[in-house]
């Protein structure tokens, strides 16, 4: 063979867009000799395999998506410096495996040729090796084998014409590299014993195989460098049809991807070549190429290429990219089973692996691949590795993400190659099910009543006799699988029921979905044998004139080989297909007895013959009792015609209330923030799959705006449909947001509106044109699917030009946009801009109540302001205090916490003021997570800042301060201590204008007048409004009112109780504070509790305690499970009554909160009572009145509980005596409601005696004020 074009210097563009992709030695191959399979050359191997890299990934992992650029520039660079230096010496580049090349180099002087360029490769890396990174520095090293000897080149005619290097050359040249240390060059037996014999060189013989080459090699000049050419046409076959496509499109980008890769290693191909000849090797990688090829084919995935290795070779199969399929990892898994089980006398293994790489070109101009970056690649080559001879090995993950559902086996944990911790595998069985979705474990279907209704329906009608076939679609994740999970449960008891999925592994064999359906018809185990299975067709067949001769063709419905009838034999082979059907159709309406429901899953992933054989059994349903129902996503060809007696059911969007309800039951267990659960509804627009995978992603701990994994594999399957041109259009848009003006888009292609318009005519699924020049993405998750392909590098140019245009369009009115242009500036990396822009619009969105966008722009200028140099120290202080400060009302208080922090840190000049403010919000978000002892200690911190200053400005500080230990003080049960600062408090407020400290101080001291139960002044809280009006402070208004309800309710005045709380909701709403809306909910829902309403009293809980369980903090947390406690008590559930007075109480006293921890257990003396306990009930109420001092405000309720127990166990003095005690108690503290719950007691009980009347009359008046209907409250077992 010669070496004419074998090099890799030529830098011309070639001529063909395939050219670059091949080697030379295959398009020659091609182009002159295509008959040929095998080729034995003689020549020189080099191997060459960086390390370093796997460092490097690490390092670069931590920066995601751009460290695997990053990753692909280095590659780039490196390789192309070392293929420089290779390619002086006339290397030909055979096979590139990521970071290891394969060169062989032939012709005269090819052992000097190959020596000195593993030389000059090596002196070459330790010069450009030293990579820096925003992590670190990486030193790159490198191991390079050498080895002379006959080189077997294989090029199999199959479909693909796939170049394989392989037996003893490729062996020797592995294990060469194999035992070469970093920074050396190996060199095999044969090639020193060359350099020996031409130029006397001897080099040191080692304990290892291979001899170091420590000496410098003569050089042997190459010829000019020439390269081959062929068209495209020629070059066709020997790349992957996918993959073809693709690299022969304009437009070759490098994109991000999630993808799932197997490989497949093959061996005993030198013992296969040395017994039995070239011809048996061939043959056997023929066959073994065959089936790869087939596998992938039939899977609609891609053989990425095939790689060296000892004693065989690696092939490497993708899917994810060039495109990706919606269900990567299945169709990965199930191409490389089906490789694995090919039976010939080559061994094999596999691995398969899933996760992010970054895809593209790879290499200089003149010698391109189409490669992966990332390490998911290097683990599956791991799992490779340690596999068994057939066995697939891969990950918990792989096959959690798979769509259909693999048997596997646990293997021991195994130590890999730049792995910190040991693999966790399986060996991968065959396929076992669809992950098709059962009601069980699931939530409720939500949203989908109208077409539930109408499925069961045409169910009831075909029942009843009339027989219907029917099209149900949608987008992926819409619910058809979960519609009619419920629809076969309905049916279940009325109709037989018969289920099938299309599944990838199956796609390409005859009748697989048939053959799970025949064992259910035949009424045989899932796993029976095929010899029962033909026990059972025989049965069912009998002696029946119409089916007995043809019962093979329905033995291939259900999988069998029965042999041949003469009559089968007789059937021209061009109508055995149509008899099969005819045949197969009269046995199922013979042999099922009644109504049946068929459905049918996914068909269009089915085989051709299945999808033929459901069409021909459902003809003419007429009166056949069938409903034959075949679900598919939009945009898949349904297996029905555009026939008038098809039922065409489309699954939309749920309604903005439906997709809420389903938000809600998917977030039980792990509430989410109400900010937060609107975001999502946003993102999710009404799709159920993305709604769960979102808050299974968040609840995982991802960002709330981040593609889970599985949404983003859907949404990218749905955008590699296009062609890459209008790919890279959608991409480019996708920039500018959902919605976009086309001059915003010719902006930033810098292109005309002509070339634009037939473009956006071939995105008709993707985009809509709202009005005239705009567009808008049909849905925000295809946006983002098409965002994230784009390159960081090309995202940084986009973003820039979208900025700078907007900027320049608005002119003096850009801060109004300064939420877009902050994050075009950004993601431009011009992050002075992006921190100018993202705090004036953090502000205005903060004036307006927007917190949640509030909360997103102060933490996009702080991720810009860490690039700015020079930027004021209070700037930064500002920032991250009003981050705190937003993130506190929204209930973050981790995140708030947290900013107060920084904004210490961030403080540069002593000033103790500011420092004690940062102090006393610190302590306010320490006492909302219940720790009110450490919350004391940052409010004495504060005030030590404080003690050596005077004038206003600290006076101002100080009164806060001590207002706010005053609050926490009576949060302990410190009543006493409460009052006292905060009486110093007000007076210091008042002295130095601190209006809001003021307000405080006064709504402070009627809420501890409502504790003394002492009601004969004005509330000071009115004049707090006052001030509070001219502030605008809508939160403090909130609170203020909140506290003016909760006088009103203890005052027995409920209907102005219910108000002010209404009062306090609205005003908490407008603010943007939903926690402290949530409260005043549940201060009516304790209103509702007493009157009766306990069903409006549960859906108000409802709402509020995902809101304080997603903040997880327990002084809330445990009021909503004590007003829990009560409803379950009144409603006679002692169970769940119980659970929640003990979280309640176990809660408070987590808190310190002594006196919530009396009123706890006041309820729970109560609900003993309610439960029918009133032994218990007494007990537990002479225990808290052993506990409670004379003015706490259970103490009514203590004895009513008391005297009520008393009447129960038939002891009426005591209960009288103990119930006079209660009405007394709370007429001392103008209790009204417990004045009338007493008198009822006494009149239940029949205990008033005498002076009934009067009894009567006073009960009816306090509850008639009360609002509560006499007839209507739940009242104690009696």
């Amino acid at each position: 063979m010669t070496t004419t074009g074998g090099g890799l210097t030529g830098t011309a563009p070639p001529a063909s867009r395939l050219q670059s992709y091949l080697p030379n030695v295959v398009i020659e191959w091609l182009r002159d000799s295509p008959e040929v399979e095998h080729r034995q050359v003689d020549g020189t191997l080099l191997f060459a395999d960086i390390s370093g890299f796997t460092a490097l990934t690490e390092k670069l992992a931590a920066r995601g998506k751009a460290g695997a650029e990053k990753m692909g520039d280095v590659l780039n660079i490196t390789f192309e410096h070392l293929l420089a230096d290779a390619g002086s010496y006339g290397a030909a580049l055979v096979k590139w495996g990521g970071d290891a090349v394969l060169l062989s180099f032939t012709g005269p002087g090819h052992v000097e040729r190959a020596c000195r360029a593993g030389q000059d490769m090596q002196e070459t890396l330790a010069r450009v090796g030293t990579v820096d990174t925003s992590p670190g520095t990486v030193e790159l090293g490198m191991a390079i084998g050498i080895h002379t000897g006959t080189i077997d080149l294989v090029l199999a005619r199959t479909p693909i014409r796939e170049l394989v290097v392989t037996g003893p050359a490729a062996t020797g040249v592995t294990t060469m590299e194999k035992h070469a240390e970093r920074g050396q060059v190996v060199v095999s037996a044969t090639t020193a014993q060359h350099l020996r014999e031409r130029h006397g060189i001897v080099l040191a013989e080692r304990s290892v195989p291979g001899l170091l080459l420590d000496v410098p090699v003569p050089a042997v000049a190459e010829g000019p460098i020439v390269r081959a050419t062929a068209t495209d046409e020629v070059l066709a076959a020997a790349v992957d049809p996918s993959l073809r496509e693709h690299l022969t499109s304009d437009d070759v980008a490098y994109e991000h991807r999630h993808v799932a890769v197997g490989f497949v290693l093959f061996s005993g191909v030198d013992a296969l070549l040395a017994d039995q000849g070239p011809e048996a090797m061939v043959d056997a990688l023929r066959s073994l190429l065959a089936r790869t090829q087939n596998a992938v084919a039939a899977q609609r995935i891609t053989l990425l290429s095939t790689d060296v290795n000892a004693d065989g070779g690696k092939l490497i199969i993708v899917s994810g990219a060039p495109r990706a399929t919606g269900d990567d990892e299945a169709r990965v898994l199930a191409a490389i089973r089906d490789i694995i089980e090919l039976d010939g006398p080559l061994t094999l293994r596999g691995g398969v692996n899933n996760g992010r790489v970054f895809a593209g070109d790879y290499g200089p101009r003149y010698r391109r691949v189409y490669s992966l970056a990332g390490d998911c690649v290097n683990t599956a080559a791991r799992l490779m590795a340690a596999a068994d001879p057939g066995e697939v090995r891969t990950l918990a993950a792989v096959l959690d993400a798979s769509r259909t559902r693999f048997s596997r086996t646990a293997l021991p944990p195994f130590v890999a190659k730049g792995k910190a911790e040991p693999l966790h595998s399986f060996a991968v069985g065959p396929p076992e099910s669809s992950r098709s979705e059962e009601i069980q474990g699931r939530p409720p279907l939500v949203g989908r009543d109208a077409e539930l209704a109408e499925l069961q329906t045409l169910l009831a009608a075909a029942v009843s006799g009339a027989g219907r076939r029917v099209d149900l679609s949608g987008e992926r994740g819409m619910g058809k699988s979960r519609l009619i999970a419920e629809l076969c449960a309905d049916a279940s008891g009325r109709a037989h029921v018969f289920r099938a999925t299309g599944e990838p592994y199956a796609s390409a064999t005859p009748y697989v979905p048939w053959h799970q359906l025949m064992r259910s018809i035949l009424g045989v185990a899932p796993g029976a044998t095929k010899e029962e299975v033909a026990v059972a067709l025989h049965r069912k067949v009998g002696s029946s004139a119409e089916l007995s001769p043809w019962l093979p063709l329905l033995g291939i419905v259900a999988g069998l080989d029965l042999g041949e009838t003469p009559e089968v034999t007789a059937l021209d082979a061009q109508f055995r297909k149509a008899r099969l059907e005819s045949v197969a159709k009269t046995f199922l309406r013979e042999v099922i007895d009644g109504p049946a429901l068929w459905c049918f899953e996914d068909p269009h992933l089915m085989d051709a013959a299945s999808v033929d054989l459901l069409r021909a059994v459902s003809e003419g349903l007429g009166s056949v009792p069938w409903l034959v129902v075949a679900a598919c996503p939009l945009g898949q060809a349904s297996p029905w015609d555009e026939r008038a007696d098809v039922q065409r059911i489309v699954l939309g969007s749920l309604t903005d209330q439906a997709a809420r309800e389903l938000l809600q039951h998917a977030t039980v267990e792990r509430p989410l923030a109400p900010h937060r659960l609107d975001a999502i509804l946003r993102r999710a627009d009404g799709n159920p799959l993305y709604l769960r995978e979102i808050v299974a992603a968040v609840a995982a701990g991802a960002d709330v705006d981040a593609v889970p994994v599985s949404v983003e594999q859907l949404a990218a399957a749905h955008v590699d449909r296009l062609v890459p041109s209008d790919r890279r259009l959608l991409r480019t848009a996708s920039v500018l947001g959902t919605e976009f003006a086309v001059v915003e888009l010719l902006e930033l292609l810098e292109g005309d509106v002509e070339s634009v318009a037939p473009d956006f005519a071939r995105l008709g699924e993707f985009l809509s044109q709202p009005s005239r020049g705009r567009y808008a993405f049909g849905h925000e998750m295809l946006r983002e699917a098409a965002y994230e392909g784009l390159p960081f590098s090309r995202r940084i140019v986009l973003h820039a030009r979208a900025a700078k245009a907007l900027e320049r369009r608005l002119g003096a009115r850009a801060a109004e946009e300064g939420g877009r242009l902050s994050a075009h500036f950004l993601a431009a990396e011009l992050f002075e801009a992006a921190w100018r822009y993202a705090v004036v619009a953090a502000e205005r969105a903060r004036e307006q109540y927007a917190l949640d966008d509030a909360s997103t722009l102060y933490r996009r200028a702080l991720v810009a302001v860490a690039h700015v140099e020079d930027v004021p120290a209070a700037a930064m202080v500002d920032c991250w205090e009003s981050l705190g400060d937003v993130s506190y009302t929204l209930g973050e208080f981790a995140v708030a916490e947290d900013a107060f922090h920084q904004a210490q840190r961030s403080l540069r000049d002593d000033d103790p003021i500011r420092e004690a403010g940062l102090h006393l919000r610190t302590a306010r978000v320490v006492e909302r997570r219940g720790e009110l002892t450490e919350a004391l200690g940052w409010l004495d911190q504060a005030l030590v800042r404080l003690a050596p200053l005077g004038g206003q400005e600290a006076d101002q500080m100080t009164a806060r301060v001590v207002a706010r230990q005053g609050y926490v003080h009576w949060m302990q049960g410190d009543l006493e201590a409460a009052i006292g600062l905060v009486e110093s408090a007000e007076t210091l407020a008042a002295s130095s204008g601190e209006l809001q400290t003021l307000a405080f101080a006064l709504r402070l001291l009627d809420l501890f007048d409502l504790d003394r139960g002492t009601f004969d002044t004005v509330p000071r809280s009115l004049e707090a409004l006052k001030l509070l009006d001219q502030l605008s402070d809508r939160v403090e208004i909130g609170h203020t009112h909140g506290g003016l309800g909760a006088r009103a309710f203890y005052q027995g005045r409920w209907t102005e109780a219910v108000a002010e709380y209404r009062w306090a909701h609205a005003s908490f709403s407008v603010a943007g504070d939903t926690w402290n809306a949530a409260t005043m909910n549940a201060n009516l829902a304790e209103v509702l509790i007493d009157q009766g309403d306990l069903p409006g009293a549960e859906s108000l809980l409802e709402q509020t305690m995902p809101v304080w369980r997603a903040s997880g903090q327990p002084s809330e947390i445990a009021f909503g499970e004590a007003l829990l406690g009560r409803v379950a008590a009144r409603k006679g559930d002692a169970e769940w009554a119980r659970t929640h007075l003990v979280r309640a109480r176990q809660n408070f006293v987590a808190a310190g909160e002594a006196g919530s921890v009396r009123w706890v257990d006041a309820l729970a003396a109560e609900a003993s009572l309610y439960l029918g306990e009133p032994e218990q009930a007494l007990a537990s109420a002479e225990a808290a009145l052993g506990e409670a001092p004379d003015n706490d405000p259970w103490v009514p309720l203590l004895h009513r509980v008391r005297g009520e127990s008393y009447a129960l166990l038939g002891r009426p003095e005591d209960a009288v005596v103990a119930l006079r005690t209660s009405i007394d108690a709370a007429r001392g503290r103008f209790a009204d409601h417990e004045i009338g719950f007493g008198l009822d007691a006494l009149l239940r009980h029949d205990l008033a005696a005498e002076d009934a009347d009067d009894v009567r009359s006073e009960r009816d008046r306090i509850f008639g004020q009360l609002g509560i209907e006499v007839a209507g409250i739940t009242r104690p077992i009696s």
